[in-house]
C-alpha cells in the first residue's frame, strides 16, 4: 500500500479529513495512472475525506456505480447506502454509526461519520495499549551499549505441554525498515506470518482467537531520549492491515525462548517481538509508531511499510542475533 494513502487513512481514523483530503491530492498528483483496484481504494478514501455526509454519500454512491465490483469498498459503500435507503423508506434519520441491517453486530464503515469522542476512544486506547507493552519489569538499565531481556521460558523446557511450534520467521533488511524520532530509533528486522511460538510470560503457548492469526515482528529498540526509556519503543503502536484496520499488539505476549523488550539507557539497545492478531483474509500493511508530542502539538504517526516485506519468500527461521 502506498504511505501516502496510509496516512491519509490514518488522518481519517484521526478526525481529520481535510487532512486526508490533501494527502489523498498530493497522492493523486504523483500517480495519473492507477489501476482500476486501486483506483477503488482511492474513491473509498475520497468519499470518507468529505466533511458533509451529502458529500460523502454521493461519492459512495459512485464507488458503487463505478468501482471495481468485486472490491470489499464498494460491498461497504453498497452497504452503506443501502442502510441510507431503507431509514428514507422508514422515515427516520440514521444515526452515523448505526448498525447494518440484517447482520448483527457489524457496523457502518467506521472512517464514514466518526463522533469525535470515537476518535478519542482509539487515541486513548492505542496510547494505553502500547504504553502497557512490553513494560515488563526486568532489571535496571546497565552502562552496555546492548542489553537484551531474558527470553520467555521455552514451554519445552517445562512438563506443561503443548510445546511451541517451528520457528518460521523471514529475515527482512531492518535498514529497509527503520523509524527515527526524538525518543529512539525503531529497526524491524523479521516477520513470522501464522506464528505458532507465541506465548505469554510464563511461556505458555497462546492460541489466536478463532478467524485470525497471529504475526509477529521482531523490532530492534535504540533509545535516544537522553535519559531512560522504561517503555520501549516509547511510542504507541498499531499495524495496519491491508483492509485498514489499525490492530494494538497483544498484551502480555512474545515469542517463547526470544527476548523481550525491556527498559534501557541512552544509547543502550533492546530487541524483542511485537505480537498481532490479524484476519484470515487479511495482510500487514505497515507498522504505524506514533511518538508523545509536545504540548500543544498534535501525535505525528511515522509508519514503516511491510508489504514488500511480507510477500518474501519464507526463510529459514534462523533470525537470532
Amino acid at each position: 500500500m502506498n504511505p501516502t494513502l496510509i496516512k491519509a487513512n490514518i488522518a481519517l481514523f484521526n478526525g481529520s479529513r481535510s487532512e486526508a483530503r490533501r494527502l489523498l491530492d498530493e497522492f493523486r498528483a504523483g500517480n495519473p495512472r492507477l489501476e482500476p483496484e486501486d483506483s477503488t481504494f482511492l474513491m473509498w478514501l475520497d468519499a470518507q475525506a468529505q466533511d458533509e455526509r451529502a458529500a460523502r454519500l454521493e461519492k459512495l454512491r459512485l464507488l458503487a456505480d463505478k468501482g471495481v465490483k468485486s472490491s470489499r469498498y464498494v460491498t461497504m459503500a453498497q452497504e452503506t447506502l443501502a442502510v441510507e435507503e431503507q431509514a428514507k423508506v422508514g422515515g427516520r434519520d440514521v444515526p452515523e454509526g448505526d448498525v447494518v441491517p440484517g447482520k448483527p453486530g457489524r457496523q457502518l464503515p467506521r472512517l464514514l461519520g466518526v463522533e469525535l469522542w470515537k476518535v478519542g476512544t482509539f487515541a486513548v486506547a492505542g496510547i494505553v495499549v502500547g504504553a502497557l507493552l512490553w513494560a515488563i519489569v526486568g532489571g535496571r538499565p546497565t552502562s552496555s551499549a546492548q542489553q537484551t531481556a531474558a527470553p520467555l521460558p521455552d514451554s519445552a523446557a517445562t512438563s506443561a505441554p503443548p510445546t511451541a511450534g517451528p520457528d518460521r520467521s523471514v529475515r527482512i533488511a531492518p535498514e529497509d525498515h527503520t523509524a527515527q524520532y526524538p525518543q529512539g530509533i525503531v529497526e524491524v528486522s523479521a516477520f513470522e506470518d501464522g506464528s505458532q511460538r507465541v506465548g505469554n510470560l510464563n511461556g505458555v503457548p497462546l492460541t489466536p482467537v478463532q478467524g485470525t492469526r497471529f504475526y509477529a515482528l521482531r523490532v530492534r529498540f535504540e533509545c535516544r531520549s537522553g535519559g531512560v526509556c522504561s517503555r520501549p519503543p516509547e511510542a504507541s503502536v498499531v499495524l495496519l492491515t491491508d483492509g485498514n484496520a489499525a490492530i494494538p499488539p497483544v498484551d502480555n505476549a512474545g515469542i517463547i525462548g526470544e527476548s523481550l523488550l525491556q527498559p534501557i539507557g541512552n544509547l543502550s539497545s533492546t530487541t524483542g517481538w511485537l505480537v498481532f492478531e490479524l484476519p484470515e483474509n487479511s495482510q500487514a500493511a505497515a507498522l504505524v509508531l506514533t511518538p508523545p508530542a509536545a504540548t500543544g502539538e498534535t501525535p505525528q504517526p511515522i509508519l514503516i511499510p511491510l508489504t514488500q516485506a511480507t510477500s518474501a519468500t519464507e526463510g529459514n527461521g534462523d533470525v537470532h542475533a
